[in-house]
């Protein structure tokens, strides 16, 4: 009877330490949660991109992150990786500014204060186009066009030209109105009426990946790899030859400093294409394809440098 009574007391004591430590985790757990809820993300645009420019290292600084127990957990309990600037990115590109609360009156600018107007505005008509998975493949990273504009907009900015990249979701607006993916020009014409409504900008790109094999969307200069361009114009609207006109000057400067890297420029019309891509909606668009679905973040990275240099030199020339 006393062991009886023992092994009840041991199987209740033992019982009683499990129910203790699910009571403690889930506190836990509650407190890890509100910590990453209410985390501001402390980064500026130029802080977060250098993280991402910074190619040659970043794997290993994430590798190293994610052997730390308490990131493993804020990863399970959140999905939300707070050393991993494309999850924060996504996450940017998908936040509902209508429920944000300011508690603080803005900063106060000094009449000295310059304000730098954008002169570039650069948006995706297709967003979540993909590159390259390879390196990427254990880290939950998905490189896409996008990250490729934040790309331009970092490598832009070492030339003194500020540029406004479109973050407003294209798949949401077409979700909200009921249409296609086909309708994503649609989707993106209403960002440029908008903007263009508000800003006068010298050039406005719209950065795509097209889909084509690893051999013809790369090309290597100097011993650098680096992804290939194109330029599309839509010839179906009365006032496309200044957007084709801007192309060919654009392409030329290209082929007089990096041999190769563009694979030209093209008209579009007729059936099956748009024809227009909303470039009747101002003479200075550009759609400009970057590499395709095989390049690396590495080799656009490359491209989106020599894109800003050359955009440079056209705008001091203009």
């Amino acid at each position: 009877m006393k062991r009886m009574r023992l092994k009840k007391k041991k199987r209740s004591f033992k019982f009683f330490k499990i129910f203790i430590f699910i009571l403690i985790f889930s506190f836990v757990c509650k407190y890890i949660v509100d910590i990453v809820t209410h985390y501001e993300l402390d980064i500026s645009n130029e802080e977060f991109l250098n993280i991402i420019l910074d190619d040659s290292s970043y794997l290993e600084k994430y590798e190293k992150n994610q052997n730390n127990l308490f990131d493993k957990t804020l990863t399970f309990l959140t999905n939300l990786n707070i050393h991993e600037p494309v999850n924060i990115l996504k996450t940017f590109m998908h936040y509902d500014y209508s429920e944000e609360v300011f508690n603080e009156d803005p900063p106060i600018k000094e009449e000295s204060e310059e304000i730098v107007e954008p002169k570039v505005y650069i948006y995706n008509t297709h967003q979540q186009e993909k590159y390259s998975l390879v390196g990427y493949e254990n880290y939950n990273i998905t490189p896409n066009v996008m990250m490729g504009s934040y790309i331009l907009q970092d490598k832009l900015k070492a030339y003194n030209i500020e540029a406004m990249v479109e973050d407003r979701s294209v798949s949401d607006l077409l979700n909200i109105n009921g249409w296609n993916y086909a309708s994503s020009y649609k989707a993106t014409r209403y960002f440029l009426e908008d903007v263009l409504s508000k800003n006068k900008f010298d050039l406005i790109i719209d950065l795509h990946r097209d889909a084509l094999s690893k051999d013809k969307s790369t090309t290597e200069i100097n011993g650098k790899s680096y992804a290939k361009v194109l330029f599309v114009v839509g010839v179906e609207h009365d006032n496309y030859e200044p957007n084709l006109e801007l192309s060919k000057t654009l392409n030329t400067l290209i082929n007089s400093s990096y041999p190769t890297l563009s694979r030209g420029v093209i008209t579009k019309s007729g059936s099956g294409v748009n024809g227009i891509y909303n470039q009747d909606l101002a003479p200075n668009i550009i759609l400009l394809e970057v590499g395709g679905q095989d390049n690396t973040v590495s080799e656009v990275m490359n491209t989106l440098e020599a894109v800003a240099e050359i955009i440079n030199t056209y705008l001091e020339d203009s």
